[in-house]
């Protein structure tokens, strides 16, 4: 079985939900993390792992890091609509894998569509071999599931592109 990492201790430093501000809804009073595994985003459903010292990890439901934890140490959780009404939107780190035709431009064509969209990219890697496709790993700032399928959309219309899939400990 799996055991849930460090690597999916990552991306977010805990955060004690106090609030009807906080973004998740089970976790007031508790310090929380979103696991760096499964990178939990709004609009997806998710649960809750009491960890052993670090409080309360949120993961996408269906991570396979949550295939080893015990029963008991789930929690009910659900994301809070209304937090993002609080202020500045909220972003959450998303990593992305494009396959595209290897041709001059691919990659500033990709990244114009998505500062079209105001969407930030955290980081990207490109890696060619001659005769084969472009591979592309993007982390990019999302607000919501809504959010990532239109960027997944707007991409798929661009004529190079083969393929586009989120990277996660989850089978998609």
């Amino acid at each position: 079985p799996k055991e849930l990492t460090s690597k999916a201790l990552r991306d977010a430093p805990p955060t004690t939900s106090r609030s009807a501000d906080s973004p998740i809804f089970g976790v007031e009073g508790l310090v929380y993390y979103l696991a760096g595994c499964c990178t939990p985003i709004p609009g997806e459903p998710i649960i809750g792992v009491v960890t052993r010292g670090r409080g309360i990890s949120i993961h996408r439901q269906g991570c396979n890091n949550l295939e080893c934890v015990e029963y008991e140490r789930l929690v009910p959780v659900r994301w809070n609509p209304g937090a993002e009404n609080s202020g500045r939107p909220h972003t959450y780190p998303v990593d992305v894998q494009i396959e595209a035709l290897d041709r001059v431009g691919v990659l500033k064509d990709i990244l114009s569509r998505l500062s079209d969209q105001g969407i930030n990219v955290r980081h990207a890697q490109v890696k060619t071999s001659i005769g084969q496709p472009a591979l592309m790993d993007l982390g990019i700032d999302i607000r919501d599931r809504s959010q990532l399928e239109q960027v997944f959309v707007q991409i798929k219309k661009m004529s190079d592109i083969l393929n586009i899939r989120r990277v996660g400990q989850i089978d998609e």
